[in-house]
């Protein structure tokens, strides 16, 4: 195998599907599954996440492009027409990243660097009558003082200050305005929440499946006043799922063989050749790495290399051979430690270790040295 990243073709996941027959293969602990069948056109979509926020995105996206005030206005009223059950803020979604980004490292957990007294972080805290009203009073933006202070035009009020090179956009300020306006509730980290197994909306007869996920999807489509496109021709489905589960495009070859199967499982017969090629690992192992801040290089000073193509080898074939998550992240943490640890675990333990250190932000590398 080439010790260098593989190339990595980002596409838009957009293939949920309304139709009779179906394709899954289990892969560790989750259930993928891929429908051959309609996909909502998102060209207008993408633009809009479906909660209040959307109304500034939409216009903003708009008027950004040039686009006549008319296309805006009508824009805006189809964002409105929306059921507004989508409009709602989601605290850990929409808020949390804002909070985390701009404000916990003055108003956060560390009592070191805390200022003011003020957390930000906690229910409790942004409660608190410290200098003034509270940060967040509940259903009274306007009495709050965290949205008081974000849109300051004193220098000396502003949240977040000048000096700390941040500055909140008008969407995030919508949304924190949004949110405290329906009630500013914190929720624990999405981690930390037990799921629940929700009930399977009823549908109309017409829009009937045999699957209840196809039921939610329905229903979500009716909510936002949608409905699904046209159900795809073959060429269209086999360069849409092959992008989808291996970055890569069908050959000419492939095309024709699909276009031309005659079995009516040729769509399943597609999906699983997909899920069990080699370049399903390395398509879906990129998004980790990723996260994992995975380079072959430095990236610093004379970026040098470095010995790290070992784990990038390791999360591939942990995705092909269907390692159980709970497995594939026990061995990111333990690795060697593990009772019994086999060569292959240690090895990625120890090539992994590169990738952590380059997770630092650049200001504590210098510090440390």
């Amino acid at each position: 195998m080439e010790d260098r990243p593989r190339p990595h073709l980002k596409v838009p996941r957009l293939a949920i599907g309304v139709n009779d027959r179906r394709s899954s293969k289990q892969k560790g602990n989750s259930l993928i599954r891929f429908h051959p069948a309609r996909v909502v056109d998102s060209s207008v979509t993408d633009q809009c996440h479906f909660n209040s926020p959307s109304i500034v995105t939409s216009m903003v996206f708009c008027f950004g492009k040039g686009f006549p005030t008319r296309v805006g206005l009508l824009t805006l009223a189809w964002v409105m027409s929306i059921s507004t059950n989508a409009f709602a803020i989601d605290f850990n979604r929409d808020v949390r990243p804002i909070l985390s980004e701009n404000c916990f490292h003055c108003h956060g957990p560390n009592a070191e660097s805390r200022e003011a007294d003020l957390r930000l972080d906690t229910q409790t805290g942004s409660r608190q009558e410290l200098s003034g009203s509270p940060a967040v009073v509940p259903n009274e933006p306007d009495q709050s003082g965290l949205i008081e202070r974000i849109f300051s035009d004193d220098p000396d009020s502003l949240m977040p200050p000048p000096e700390s090179k941040r500055k909140l956009s008008a969407h995030q300020k919508f949304i924190l305005k949004s949110w405290i306006a329906e009630g500013g509730d914190y929720e624990q980290h999405w981690a930390f929440i037990a799921p629940t197994q929700p009930s399977v909306p009823e549908i109309d007869q017409a829009a009937s499946s045999s699957h209840p996920v196809d039921r939610f999807i329905w229903n979500r489509l009716h909510e936002r006043g949608l409905e699904p496109s046209k159900t795809a021709d073959r060429r269209t489905l086999i360069r849409r799922v092959s992008l989808d589960l291996t970055g890569l495009p069908p050959t000419p070859e492939q095309v024709n063989s699909f276009v031309n199967e005659s079995a009516l499982n040729a769509y399943e017969r597609l999906v699983d050749r997909l899920l069990a090629s080699e370049q399903f690992g390395e398509r879906w192992a990129r998004p980790w790495l990723d996260l994992a801040r995975y380079a072959d290089s430095n990236g610093f000073q004379a970026d040098q290399l470095r010995d790290s193509w070992a784990y990038r080898d390791w999360v591939i074939n942990a995705l092909n051979d269907d390692m159980p998550f709970d497995q594939f992240t026990i061995e990111q943490l333990a690795g060697d430690l593990l009772p019994n640890a086999t060569i292959d675990q240690k090895s990625q333990q120890a090539s992994i270790a590169p990738c952590r250190a380059m997770s630092k932000p650049a200001y504590t590398q210098k510090k440390t040295g």
